[in-house]
């Protein structure tokens, strides 16, 4: 009768029982680079600016040319952010609100703030500074800012803006700026926006038959309800880049 093999008597022979165990790994799952800030600081204001305000920054050592309030608020903070973007020892600035936003050029030292303050008119709002550490680190949970910017999902961070992981960690003494994330979609698609939409959950909102695309909007996105993630702005009826969730 011809011999059988049996795995159990090799391994006997080599004095060991099998130990091996086979992880699988999901290859389904997208991914892509955003941009992720590092180190930040932030300038914000305890109201709104008005009539005759002048406001000044300096960012590690670079004096901001001082800006003066014209038309309203938020054209003057979006003229602080142009006069900050000129500035060498700045990256990126931003505003939302009363909140001046900087990522510094040196990420090393981070944001030092200093001479940030709003003089003249006939009220002047208190001005408060912060530095921000953005790191992300590989395996962390991520999300988008209102800026959409990559930034590390905070603890208690509902499912719907949790998007995806960090496949790397980010290294601020190169200045890395962008981080692959292994997203939570199976499907990317250029969907339209159903009323102004930033980076971040969006639920499905009917079809357009005109240009026949789907259309997703931001308004009540719950865990039930979410579709995936616009991965960009879009104004209302705009194309924008949306990743369907599973």
């Amino acid at each position: 009768m011809a011999d059988t093999f049996d795995s159990n008597d090799v391994l006997s022979a080599l004095g060991g029982t099998s130990k091996t165990t086979i992880y699988k790994i999901e290859l389904d799952k997208l991914s892509e680079a955003f941009i992720a800030p590092l180190k930040q600081g932030t300038v914000t204001l305890s109201t709104d600016l008005i009539a005759s305000n002048v406001v000044a920054i300096t960012v590690n050592g670079s004096v901001m040319a001082p800006v003066t309030f014209g038309t309203d608020h938020a054209t003057t903070m979006a003229a602080v952010v142009t006069a900050l973007k000129l500035l060498p020892t700045v990256a990126t600035a931003s505003y939302a609100l009363d909140v001046i936003t900087i990522t510094p050029v040196d990420q090393r030292s981070g944001a030092i703030l200093t001479n940030c303050k709003v003089t003249a008119g006939s009220s002047q709002p208190t001005v408060t500074t912060a530095t921000v550490a953005n790191r992300i680190f590989q395996g962390m949970p991520v999300k988008f800012d209102t800026a959409g910017n990559l930034v590390p999902a905070a603890a208690g961070d509902s499912p719907t803006v949790i998007f995806g992981n960090a496949y790397q960690t980010q290294n601020p003494e190169h200045g890395q700026i962008e981080i692959t994330v292994i997203m939570k979609a199976h499907l990317t698609v250029i969907g339209q926006a159903s009323g102004a939409v930033v980076a971040g959950p969006v639920k499905y909102d009917g079809w357009d038959t005109t240009t026949n695309r789907a259309k997703y909007s931001q308004s009540s996105v719950t865990y039930a309800n979410i579709a995936g993630w616009a991965l960009g702005t879009a104004a209302d009826t705009v194309e924008v880049k949306v990743a369907l969730v599973n």
